[in-house]
């Protein structure tokens, strides 16, 4: 797998769980780019809201960490995890969004990683507040676009049927 990045085309090398007692588990994921590597790694998942570090080295440029969050506090906000317009106000932007994420993880990392990790995710899954049904995922030029469902129960209407639109990995809309 490739991605497109500022630094250049990282190459996707593979990916860890570090597990210590007591702690959450960290999901490490590891690239390679021309001359250097990237590493980020999160809390559990692969969340804007669950970004712990990255670190970035490249020859010929100052190494780079960059810590945005620990031990449950956020130090750098992330530009992905900013509410999108037109959010219901009686609905929790960060449970639906942070289940989406999760719920998106644990069905796409299985398919790269190590089949013991693969366990990890399948139980991951069962975390998920909210479970999310692709309706589409369509490549548009250099853009991928999905469509993810869910069924919401609300207090004042019998269930809200949430529908995210997700360019490049990031939350983009909400349809409806």
């Amino acid at each position: 797998m490739k991605v497109p990045s500022d630094f250049g085309l990282l190459r996707f090398k593979g990916m860890d769980l570090l597990q210590e007692r007591g702690q959450i588990p960290k999901l490490v994921l590891d690239f390679e780019l021309e001359a250097g590597s990237f590493r980020a790694v999160y809390f559990g998942h692969v969340s804007p809201f669950k970004l712990g570090s990255v670190q970035l080295i490249q020859e010929g440029r100052e190494e780079i960490n960059q810590v945005f969050s620990s031990s449950g506090k956020v130090l750098v906000p992330m530009q992905a995890a900013t509410q999108v317009d037109g959010f219901p106000p009686d609905l929790n932007w960060n449970i639906l969004a942070g289940s989406l994420s999760l719920w998106r993880a644990c069905c796409g990392l299985p398919n790269g990683c190590d089949p013991s990790l693969g366990k990890y995710f399948n139980k991951m899954k069962t975390v998920s507040r909210y479970q999310w049904d692709n309706i589409s995922y369509e490549v548009e030029g250099d853009e991928i676009v999905e469509e993810w469902s869910a069924c919401v129960p609300d207090a004042v209407v019998n269930d809200i049927k949430v529908v995210f639109v997700i360019k490049n990995g990031l939350i983009s809309a909400l349809k409806g």
